[in-house]
């Protein structure tokens, strides 16, 4: 059996998060994640739970992350969590939680 290419979560019917490509390695492609809605923070954490990117979404739906954390030194390949939080002021819960690696 061969791993998905691609981890997709369909939170409603109008939204359907996306992330690709798995396995990430950020030496051969930056992260994906789509269906982010506009003006949401994607935020990247190591398995600790150590946050190494903060992304915006800003008026589009999609997120690129090039592997690199917020002091510009690149992160190792391998296993990370993601949270995706709605556009501030809101008050809204996040709207999804994962992992990707």
């Amino acid at each position: 059996m061969t791993a998905p290419d691609a981890w997709t979560v369909q939170l409603s019917p109008s939204l359907v998060i996306r992330v690709f490509p798995q396995p990430f390695d950020p030496g051969v492609s930056p992260l994906k994640v789509t269906g982010v809605p506009r003006g949401s923070t994607v935020r990247i954490f190591t398995l600790a739970g150590v946050e190494v990117a903060a992304l915006g979404a800003g008026a589009g739906y999609r997120v690129l992350w090039d592997g690199r954390n917020a002091a510009g030194d690149p992160c190792a390949a391998g296993m990370y969590l993601y949270l995706i939080e709605p556009p501030a002021g809101t008050g809204a819960s996040p709207l999804h939680r994962g992992k990707f690696g």
